[in-house]
């Protein structure tokens, strides 16, 4: 694989998101910010797949290249401009990952998963998760977005596609880590630092 850098974090705004030190300057190649963890996380790129999350946010940090479909593009470009200015990175629904089985498409239907496939298609070996709690709590700031699925059955969906994509990253020689405040029982691959 080529691209910008070798290591990657993805921080989504979910329980655990605290465990992200943007101070830590050099350690990443490239952060990748899902929907609204761009709003304490300033990264080089935002995934956001859902349509609302733009008229949501109360700001964005920096100015990301987007990783979505052109009709959020277009949503974004009319309530943040000057991010939407950044340019399109990848559209979700075009993107092609080295490594990845060309049958296995349910990654592409959540912004979180989408985030760590395009980390690996820019050239991550090392991909280090945050803010992936599963659990339906509210995200960092306590807030519910009320127009997403917070059900159990709807997280037990994540985190299978979640697993599924690492196990073929994995194959494909990156690794993908998810960074948790607390220990939880062994599942699969999943590291706990």
């Amino acid at each position: 694989m080529t691209g910008i850098g070798k290591h990657f974090a993805v921080v989504a705004p979910g329980p655990g998101v605290e465990c992200f030190d943007a101070e830590q300057d050099g350690v990443y190649d490239g952060v990748v910010a899902v929907n609204r963890a761009v709003e304490i996380v300033e990264a080089g790129f935002w995934a956001c797949l859902d349509a609302h999350t733009p008229a949501i946010c109360e700001r964005i940090l920096g100015k990301p290249k987007l990783i979505c479909s052109r009709q959020t593009f277009h949503q974004i470009l009319g309530r943040w401009p000057d991010v939407a200015m950044a340019g399109l990175a990848a559209d979700h629904r075009e993107m092609i990952v080295p490594g990845l089985t060309a049958g296995n498409n349910a990654w592409r239907a959540l912004s979180a998963t989408v985030a760590v496939a395009f980390a690996a298609a820019r050239g991550a070996t090392v991909i280090d998760c945050y803010g992936f709690a599963w659990r339906g709590e509210g995200d960092w700031d306590g807030r519910r977005d009320s127009s997403q699925s917070r059900t159990p059955e709807r997280w037990a969906k994540e985190r299978r596609t979640f697993e599924m994509l690492s196990v073929e990253l994995s194959a494909a020689g990156v690794m993908v880590a998810r960074v948790s405040p607390q220990p939880e029982p062994a599942r699969g691959r999943e590291e706990n630092r």
